[in-house]
């Protein structure tokens, strides 16, 4: 099955778009591997697999804007379900209240191929992250996020949508280049003509970040 990996160029070429005031701004990238779990109904038709992603961030004071493309080769355990491949764009902007608070604001969207094979699904969304050191060499971050708009290509809506989320951060403080951990899992409650078809999505990622 064939992945669009031209997904991925997209975070890098974002940063084209940039002001000129670089000289002002600190920048970071990140590339990673993951694992992906997309399951639609109940857990008896939940599609497995791996992938890759990449992420350019740019902060200016307390403010920073991501942008996000990754891409992952989806195994269906289902019978009547063809293995796909799921391919996300998100953009995430945040403001650091306090050194340990940070209030985000973002959307994300999935899509898959091939067409109709599972749920694409559009978001936006209102989150909260905390972060703090455990030592000189580690960093931990913890953060939740309500989804008050979510779309579906099959229609329907959702009540309920949220995100949790836990990341760690691997080097040192000031160091250029840090190792990355990360899991995030979204539930959608979502209803069809008063049915309730919920979508549990998981992603696991492990790579590199770096900045300057």
């Amino acid at each position: 099955m064939r992945i669009r990996r031209w997904w991925l160029i997209l975070p890098a070429s974002a940063a084209l778009w940039l002001p000129g005031t670089a000289a002002a701004q600190d920048f970071d990238a990140r590339v990673y591997g993951l694992a992906a779990s997309n399951a639609e109904v109940d857990r008896l038709r939940e599609a497995r697999g791996l992938g890759v992603g990449a992420d350019v961030g740019v902060a200016l004071g307390r403010w920073r804007l991501q942008v996000r493309g990754s891409t992952a080769s989806l195994h269906a355990d289902f019978a009547i379900q063809p293995d796909y491949a799921v391919n996300e764009l998100a953009v995430l902007g945040s403001y650091r209240w306090r050194p340990a608070l940070t209030l985000q604001l973002g959307a994300a969207r999935r899509f898959t191929r091939p067409d109709f094979a599972a749920q694409e699904v559009g978001l936006l969304k209102v989150g909260l992250l905390v972060e703090t050191h455990l030592s000189s060499l580690a960093r931990v971050r913890v953060g939740g996020a309500y989804l008050p708009v979510t779309r579906f290509s099959g229609g329907g809506g959702s009540n309920l949508a949220m995100e949790l989320g836990f990341g760690l951060s691997l080097g040192p403080t000031a160091g250029r280049v840090t190792g990355i951990i990360e899991y995030e899992y979204q539930r959608l409650d979502r209803e069809v003509n008063g049915s309730a078809v919920p979508i549990r999505y998981s992603v696991a990622r492990v790579g590199l970040a770096a900045r300057r």
